[in-house]
Order: C-alpha cells, then sequence, then structure tokens
C-alpha cells in the first residue's frame, strides 16, 4: 500500500513542495529522519480527518474541507466585534459547541482552526478603521 505523502506527491506534488516542507524541517530543527516522520503523521492524520477522497486536495472550502460545512458554520470560531485595550481583534472559541454532533473529531477541530485563523487575523487587520 502506497503511503498517503506518496500518493499526495505523485498527485497533487504541489502540495508537497520543497516549500511546504520548510515547516516541518523548522518544527524538527532540521533533523531529517524526525522531518520525515513528522511528514508521514501529517498526511496520515489528513487521510483521517478528511477522508481518501480528501485529504489530498487544498485545504478549502472547495478541497479537502468541502465536507466540513456544517463543523464551520455551527458558529464555533468568532471574531468578537470589540478589540482588546491594546486595539487587537479578540477570537472565541466556543468550546460548547465543539462535540461530537457537530465534528467528527477534536483533530478536525484542530485543523480547522490552524486553516481558518489565518484568514481571521487577516479581516481583524484590514477591517480595522484606519
Amino acid at each position: 500500500e502506497v503511503s498517503q505523502y506518496v500518493h499526495v506527491q505523485r498527485n497533487h506534488p504541489e502540495l508537497v513542495s520543497d516549500d511546504s516542507l520548510v515547516n516541518f524541517l523548522l518544527a524538527e530543527d532540521f533533523d531529517t529522519k524526525l522531518t520525515a516522520k513528522r511528514v508521514a503523521k501529517y498526511w496520515e492524520a489528513r487521510q483521517r480527518i478528511f477522508g481518501p477522497d480528501n485529504f489530498a486536495l487544498h485545504m478549502t472550502l472547495n478541497g479537502a474541507m468541502r465536507d466540513s460545512m456544517k463543523a464551520l458554520m455551527v458558529g464555533w470560531l468568532n471574531l468578537l466585534p470589540h478589540c482588546d485595550e491594546k486595539g487587537r481583534g479578540v477570537i472565541y472559541a466556543d468550546s460548547i459547541l465543539v462535540n461530537s454532533e457537530n465534528f467528527d473529531s477534536r483533530e478536525q477541530v484542530g485543523f480547522l482552526a490552524l486553516n481558518c485563523f489565518p484568514n481571521i487575523i487577516l479581516h481583524c487587520i484590514y477591517s480595522r478603521p484606519s
């Protein structure tokens, strides 16, 4: 059986380019053996979370996250309307909504949060009054 990483490398090489591996190398202090293990675990987790049909797609609403719309739409992750005392946007995650009715697993919550936070942060930056 072909590993998930090899599958992605063959079918979507843009997802596993050298540029995409830099963060894995940094996380493992450039230890290539540990990096290889981390990359393999990452793609195994993506397959567990998003399934065999979606895991190798881009992390977009039309790609890997297309079957996660219910989880994204329940309102568990919110940009609050007011900033903190230093003018920074505040993101609130409602843990009550993070349950088995809305999410398949805690891993799914983690992947979705990591992929949603950058967009929310950009929204904070660009929607702030000048």
